[in-house]
């Protein structure tokens, strides 16, 4: 069953309410408008009544600056505005979370909209005004108001992938005219690239396949391909043959022959050589790093100590431009990432965007564009929720409003961090060396998208009540186990002895999570038959006819966690994982290679 809840503030406290009325009537120009309401609608399936109610006044309410209806108020003109399928929803996750808090069960599923109560003479153009100035449609869209039955969502599946057929064949204007009738990211370059491509497969590329490159090269991923490795470089312009050729020499002063030569190496050589040169002191520099890291004397308590400082800044100015909210809040997110990884305490953050005017009435938006006063405020909200939920402080915030700006946005954030230089610790794996396996207590908390489609759990949930062959508890029993937490024992091996690498396998099972602590030359050589498979994931592998790499590409097949170490300490290693409660035991070797070899 679904519960509902409308959730409003006090007045006194609709603070959001009101500024959203002055907006629509001041810069949006709607002066028929003379009254708005905000509620916050919840719909809540996977509980009971009493479990439900006893939730209102303290997770989807505040008693003393919030009312409760369980009916939709009144109004003149009433519309609801919720999230695209997909597009994740803060408010619903938290709520979720909390009631399960709350129960100590299951976590429900929760969906959230916001409706909108206006009441004034407001005609079909006003109407419409209203919702295309509060409804982002890369985001969001028009709601129902009506009651849910149940708040699964159907997805169709598509039973064929279309090829595009005659893409190769393609004149320039053509090109172009696709490139603007799929509204791809990619420039005009970039199809004929991509056209070319397919013409020495020689083939047509299928739609999924552009669109797939499409993302991987727009504007917020692109910085991906930084990455990619250059074989064969050949320039037109003497000016950049010039830059390159000093790329080169400064990577055979550097000693950095033998490395990749890409993008991110061609961006950093600069710093390294001005470091070798020593021009550059205390840069700090590991395989590892993704923040600028810079060696200091910190006085702590009278005493000078060794510790890392970290600074790191991102941009998200596409991403901001069109989803404000969560463009912005990942901007800061990125920045916090990094210097988190290098095993530091992120202390200060700083934010600075360009905008046009945000005080422009609405009618004056350029085409295509978002509002600028909608963009910079919710682009605000977004960055300091996210900042917010770490307790990071933003001690400057620069806003730089100019009409450049209207076309394209700025959206940067900036961090900085700062550990003791002792709690950084740093070893590669090398080969010989032995990897040890710390068993899992199930699928834990990945794969179980599978799962479901294993088992069709919407339509078959008694399937879970069903024991298999081989087991000792029920199917439901077995997922449910709760996921094994590692720090502990790791802790304790970490006192005694040097550990070379960890990986925790969680989605993507052996073969995207084990390379990860592993340095470029090296891979993981693992035996099939080493590994401690519990039952599950052979029941798991034949009621889904699932391929056995698939399996070890999606699941931890009973390994939740490895420890790579030297081969003179794994036996150590080992005998203080037991004394900690884990049975752990020898899971392979590193070898010379790639990635993870299972034979």
């Amino acid at each position: 069953m679904v519960y509902r809840i409308y959730v409003e503030k006090k007045p006194g406290f609709d603070g959001e309410a009101q500024g959203l009325k002055h907006e629509l009537v001041e810069l949006v120009g709607i002066k028929g408008l003379k009254a708005l309401r905000l509620l916050n609608r919840y719909d809540v399936e996977g509980i009971d009544r009493d479990l439900f109610e006893k939730a209102i006044p303290t997770v989807f309410s505040e008693p003393p600056v919030d009312v409760t209806y369980t009916e939709l108020p009144t109004a003149k003109t009433v519309f609801a505005v919720e999230y695209l399928p997909g597009q994740f929803d803060q408010r619903a996750d938290s709520a979720s979370e909390c009631i399960q808090l709350l129960s100590q069960g299951e976590r429900p599923s929760v969906r959230s909209a916001r409706i909108y109560l206006l009441d004034g003479e407001l005609s079909a153009e006003d109407l419409e005004a209203i919702k295309k100035y509060v409804i982002n449609p890369v985001e969001a869209r028009e709601a129902s108001l009506d009651t849910r039955d149940t708040l699964k969502m159907e997805f169709a599946v598509p039973t064929a992938v279309e090829t595009l057929n005659g893409f190769c064949a393609l004149d320039d204007a053509a090109l172009e005219n696709f490139r603007n009738e799929k509204g791809l990211a990619m420039d005009h370059a970039d199809i004929v690239f991509c056209q070319n491509y397919f013409k020495s497969e020689q083939r047509d590329p299928t739609i999924t396949e552009i669109r797939l490159i499409d993302t991987y090269w727009s504007d917020h991923c692109r910085h991906t391909t930084f990455g990619t490795i250059l074989n064969d470089v050949k320039i037109d312009d003497e000016v950049v043959q010039a830059a390159f050729d000093r790329y080169m020499a400064l990577r055979a002063e550097t000693g950095r022959d033998k490395k990749n030569r890409t993008l991110m190496d061609l961006a950093t050589i600069g710093a390294k050589a001005l470091k070798q040169r020593g021009i550059l002191q205390n840069l700090d520099e590991s395989e590892e790093i993704n923040a600028c890291t810079v060696k200091i004397k910190c006085d702590v308590d009278g005493e000078l100590q060794d510790w890392l400082f970290l600074f790191k800044n991102e941009t998200h100015n596409h991403p901001t431009e069109i989803e404000p909210f969560g463009g912005a809040a990942t901007c800061i997110g990125g920045a916090i990432r990094d210097p988190l990884s290098g095993r530091s305490y992120v202390y200060q953050a700083m934010r600075v965007t360009g905008a046009g005017d945000p005080l422009k009435p609405v009618a004056e938006t350029m085409p295509g564009k978002l509002p600028q006063r909608k963009l910079v405020t919710t682009a605000a909200a977004g960055y300091s929720s996210y900042g917010n939920q770490i307790g990071l402080a933003t001690g400057q915030v620069a806003e730089l409003y100019h009409p450049g700006y209207v076309a394209k946005r700025m959206e940067i954030g900036a961090v900085v961090g700062a550990t003791p230089a002792s709690h950084v610790r740093r070893e590669e794996p090398q080969p010989g060396d032995v990897i040890i396996a710390l068993p899992s207590t199930g699928v834990h908390s990945n794969g179980f998208s599978l799962v479901r489609k294993i088992f069709d759990l919407e339509n078959n949930p008694d399937v879970l009540k069903k024991t298999f062959d081989g087991m000792d508890k029920t199917l439901g029993e077995a997922l449910l186990a709760p996921t094994k937490i590692y720090v502990k024992p790791v802790l304790a091996v970490m006192k005694e002895v040097t550990v070379k690498g960890v990986s925790h396998i969680t989605g993507g099972g052996f073969y995207e999570n084990i390379p990860r602590s592993l340095k470029a030359g090296c891979c993981a050589v693992i035996k099939k038959s080493d590994v401690r498979t519990p039952v599950l994931f052979d029941v798991l592998a034949k009621e889904g006819n699932i391929p056995e790499r698939d399996m070890f590409n999606t699941f931890n097949m009973g390994v939740g966690m490895i420890l790579t170490v030297a081969a003179e300490d794994a036996d150590k290693a080992i005998e203080i994982l037991k004394a900690n409660g884990e049975d752990a035991y020898r899971l392979g070797v590193i070898g010379e290679g790639s990635g993870v070899q299972l034979v």
